[in-house]
C-alpha cells in the first residue's frame, strides 16, 4: 500500500514526508472516532470502513506493530466471524497479546498463506539506489 504526500517538495526528506503522513493518519483516526459514521455514511460495512481498516492494519504490520484481529481479517480476506473463531475457542490458530492484538510474527506467518495478501518488498525506507537526488519528484510516494 502506498500513500501520496501531496505537500512534498524537492527539499523534503523521506523522514519529513513520512512524519506528515503519520500525522494525517492520526487526524483521520481522531475524526473517525468523533463522527457518527453510521449516521453519516450509512451502514457500518461500507467500502470506506474496509479500506481504512486495511490501511491501518497494513500500516501496523509495516511498522512491526501488533494488529487488531478485525484488521487482520480484512487483510487476509476472511470474515470477522471466521477471525473470531481463529483467535478463541478450543483450537486457537492465532494467539493474542495482553492487549488483545495479534503479534506481528503470528500475523505475518498467517498472512503468508493467504491469497489476498501481498507481502511488502523491502523495508519502509528506500535504499540509496532508489533515491535520485537529481530528479526530485513531487508529490512523493511513500510505502505505508
Amino acid at each position: 500500500m502506498y500513500c501520496v504526500d501531496l505537500d512534498a517538495t524537492a527539499a523534503d526528506s523521506f523522514q519529513v514526508s513520512q512524519e506528515r503522513i503519520h500525522k494525517l493518519i492520526s487526524v483521520i483516526a481522531r475524526f473517525l472516532k468523533a463522527v457518527d459514521l453510521d449516521a453519516w455514511l450509512g451502514e457500518p460495512e461500507n467500502d470506506f470502513d474496509r479500506i481504512y481498516g486495511m490501511a491501518r492494519g497494513r500500516f501496523a504490520l509495516d511498522h512491526n506493530e501488533p494488529v487488531r484481529p478485525e484488521r487482520l481479517a480484512l487483510l487476509g480476506g476472511v470474515s470477522p466471524s471466521r477471525m473470531r473463531a481463529m483467535i478463541s475457542g478450543d483450537t486457537v490458530n492465532l494467539k493474542r497479546d495482553d492487549n488483545k492484538m495479534i503479534p506481528i510474527t503470528g500475523a505475518l506467518n498467517w498472512l503468508e498463506g493467504r491469497e489476498t495478501f501481498v507481502p511488502r518488498s523491502g523495508g519502509i525506507k528506500p535504499s540509496a539506489d532508489q533515491i535520485d537526488d537529481e530528479q526530485p519528484t513531487a508529490p512523493g510516494l511513500l510505502p505505508v
